[in-house]
């Protein structure tokens, strides 16, 4: 079976079937006593319990759903999540078959804010000009550039205006 199987397809499989999609046991691979006992252990009910699910005794659905999550790896397969899946090398695979690492995921984040901060310092630097250029003339912003110069050095500071020449 495939991963694009809706949440409605899966809770109608037998529940053999959902155990199997799930890995936590493969029935028919191992006996019915061993599958018993992992899907026992995994949902903390009896063996005996486990036992009556696997001939056909009804399911309760917080199980199915459990299995269902389990599957998915509690990505829901209905809406715009449908299709995605986590696989086993622990990748978020797309329904296209595009393939996230963790690390692709924080670099999309990474990349997010560097875009966010270039901007914000776009912005700045465009406002700065604006002002600068409400000064007037090349001949006044140079005067402004050499009064700031004058004004660091009298305070002991090095000068990190320079006019333009």
């Amino acid at each position: 079976m495939n991963r694009t199987i809706t949440t409605l397809q899966f809770r109608k499989l037998p529940f053999k079937d959902m155990v199997a999609l799930s890995a936590i046991a493969c029935y028919g691979f191992m006996s019915q006593t061993e599958s018993a006992r992992k899907i026992a252990e995994f949902t903390g009910v009896s063996i005996k319990t486990a036992r009556r699910w696997l001939v056909g005794d009804k399911v309760p659905l917080s199980v199915v759903k459990l299995f269902e999550m389990t599957y998915t790896s509690g990505i829901p397969q209905d809406g715009v999540w449908k299709g995605y899946f986590i696989n086993r090398d622990e990748e978020l695979v797309s329904p296209e078959g595009y393939v996230l690492t963790p690390t692709h995921v924080q670099r999309m984040y990474i990349d997010k804010w560097r875009r966010e901060s270039q901007d914000a310092t776009i912005r700045r630097l465009k406002q700065e000009v604006k002002e600068l250029k409400e000064f007037g003339s090349d001949d006044k912003r140079q005067e402004i550039i050499g009064l700031a110069n004058q004004m660091l050095k009298i305070a002991n500071q090095a000068p990190i205006l320079k006019a333009v020449q």
